[in-house]
């Protein structure tokens, strides 16, 4: 009996341990571990799970954008682009220069056949390259905008510059062949 005693105390004492260690993690640290943790769920194709500790990731650090850039990876991947959208625009809210969540708003708004919205991807493009100007999937994406608004003379200049900067891409140079 005694013997069992000092394993449900060692187990509790272990427990508390790891309670007040895990209450000493920033919520910074919280919302890395949470957005690994996704990613890596992301990558085998669990993407509901993946989208919890995207939320759990933003609940953590709600002004982070990267944090509502990662969960707009995830909705993406289950096709809900209205909550895409609306990630991607709580990421740029919160910092208008995140260049991932650019890049993604733009490539979305650059597969609907609206010249209004196509226009306006062309815009955030062409100010990112001006921050970016080597920024391959920038490039890509731009090029891609306007073939689609009909400049095909800047669209393969743009696809060019796209494969020249990131030559190991197949889908940049195919897009280009």
């Amino acid at each position: 009996m005694r013997f069992l005693r000092s394993y449900v105390v060692a187990g509790a004492l272990c427990q508390s341990l790891f309670s007040l260690c895990s209450c000493n993690s920033s919520p910074e640290a919280k919302s890395a571990r949470f957005i690994e943790k996704g990613k890596k769920l992301l990558a085998k194709n669990n993407v509901q799970r993946a989208i919890l500790e995207f939320q759990n990731a933003v609940k953590a650090t709600p002004k982070d954008p990267e944090a509502n850039y990662q969960l707009a990876t995830g909705y993406l991947a289950a096709g809900d682009a209205s909550n895409t959208v609306a990630s991607l625009r709580r990421a740029l809210g919160l910092n208008p220069k995140h260049r991932a969540s650019e890049i993604l708003l733009a490539r979305l708004m650059s597969q609907v056949n609206d010249k209004g919205i196509l226009q306006d991807a062309q815009q955030r493009l062409k100010a990112l390259l001006e921050d970016a100007p080597n920024n391959a999937e920038a490039l890509h994406t731009l090029g891609l905008t306007e073939l689609k608004l009909g400049e095909v003379t800047d669209a393969f200049k743009n696809l060019d510059r796209a494969v020249a900067v990131a030559p190991q891409s197949l889908g940049m140079a195919v897009t280009l062949a």
